[in-house]
């Protein structure tokens, strides 16, 4: 079961290691509860998941389904 974080839970889809351990942290740090996606499709998983994500940080330029692809799939 996930904690509760009071409608702080934010996505990070993004493919660099580097980027999304330094967002993830940097948000945490914030009190943010972070759920994290190495890729578009990854991303699409975790919004269709029913998690209670407030808000997604999008990388334009992923593999297999890039930013953009994620949005209008949302929308």
């Amino acid at each position: 079961m996930l904690p509760d974080y009071r409608g702080r839970l934010i996505l990070v889809a993004e493919d660099e290691p580097e980027v999304r351990n330094y967002l993830e942290m940097a948000l945490r740090c914030e009190g943010y509860g972070v759920e994290t996606a190495e890729d578009g499709e990854e991303a699409l998983q975790c919004l269709e998941s029913g998690m209670p994500i407030s808000a997604a940080f999008l990388d334009v330029m992923m593999p297999k389904c890039d930013g953009l692809e994620v949005l209008r799939a949302v929308r």
